[in-house]
Formats: structure tokens, sequence, C-alpha cells
């Protein structure tokens, strides 16, 4: 059984771990090569899944004194009447265009889903191999949170659930709350970690 000690020393770690994430990501050098990441992994995720929309993500942005790194080209293929692949994608005008920080659309929550590992009491082994796992299903997760976000910008703010991948969309978007992708993050984790954990301290109790 875990102790309220041991419960309140795991918060307090998380905690810890957490802020030091989130300066090691502040870090001009992290914070790049994660936005470059990103345009890589997350859009061909996104391009994979998502059967009306194709995105282009661009790891900079035009010059700006608001922390904007990050620009999403939205292409949409209800409305565009051509093949949309990496070759063409060049000469096709995008359906929408946004301006973001990288840091809101991918990072703190993939943090914290580290942070979570980190300080989660089972051998590095068992983490390190069931990590890719959960960065997976986080990232299938995000394609649907972020098609909710776009398909909003899309129809000026008027979401209509007219078809099953809309209705999915509106599921995975949380009503836009970025708030809820941490819990949808514990969740993951609860996941992935869940049974080893719960061995552990079955095998514990049981001495």
């Amino acid at each position: 059984m875990i102790s309220l000690k041991q419960i309140i020393f795991r918060f307090g770690a998380l905690a810890i771990v957490m802020s030091i994430l989130i300066l090691i990501s502040n870090v001009q050098f992290v914070k790049k090569s994660h936005a470059i990441y990103c345009s890589h992994i997350s859009q061909n995720t996104f391009n994979l899944i998502n059967p009306v929309l194709k995105v282009d993500y661009i790891p900079k942005a035009p010059d700006n004194a608001y922390g904007i790194d990050f620009t999403v080209k939205i292409y949409d293929k209800r409305k565009i009447n051509q093949v949309i692949n990496k070759r063409t994608i060049k000469n096709i005008k995008p359906t929408k265009i946004i301006y973001q920080t990288h840091r809101v659309l991918f990072l703190v929550p993939v943090l914290f889903l580290l942070a979570l590992f980190i300080v989660t009491p089972l051998n590095v082994k068992t983490k390190l191999t069931r990590l890719p796992v959960a960065l997976i299903l986080f990232n299938v997760f995000m394609v649907f949170y972020q098609s909710y976000g776009f398909e909003f910008l899309l129809t000026d703010n008027n979401f209509e659930i007219n078809s099953f991948w809309l209705f999915l969309c509106w599921l995975g978007g949380l009503g836009g709350s970025l708030e809820n992708v941490f819990l949808v993050a514990a969740i993951i984790w609860g996941i992935v970690l869940g049974w080893p954990l719960y061995m552990k301290y079955s095998k514990l109790n049981n001495k």
C-alpha cells in the first residue's frame, strides 16, 4: 500500500522534474530542435490519420514580438480539387495559414507525460521500452485534438458534426481546452505503466 508520505513525495518530484524539463526546453537549441522534430513526426501522423485535411508544419514564422515560432498551413481536401502530396503541395494555395508557438501545440503536455515517466518508481528498462508506446498514443490523440481546433478555424467557429470523422474530432477535441490534454497525458501514462506498477506493488504487499 502506498503511504501518504510517498504520494506527497511523488507529487513534489513531479513538480521539480516538470520545472527542470521546462527550463531545458527554453534553451534555444532544444526549442529549435523540438520544433523541427514536431514538424516531421506530428505532420506525418496528422496527414496519415486525418482523411479531410492535410497540414504542412514549418518550424519558423515571420519576425514577431510574441514568441511565435511555428507556421501551420492547412489544406482542406473538401475544397481543393487537386492531389495534395509532397510534390504538389508547394504549388497549392493553403485553405488557411496560422502562426503559433510550437510550445502550445506540442511541447508542454509532452513534457508532463515525460515527467510522469521519470518519477514513476519502476526500473529504467521498463520505462524506456514503454515510453515510445505512450508517445505514439499521445501523437494519435493530438491528431483529433488539433483537427477539432483546425475545423473551428476553417468554419469560423461554426463547427458542425456532419460525419463520423467530425464526431471523433469533437470527442478528441475536448472542447478545445489545453488543460484537458494534461488529463489525457495522465490517462495514457496510466494505460502504459499502470499494469507493471500494479504488479510491483502487488508483489511488495504479498511479501
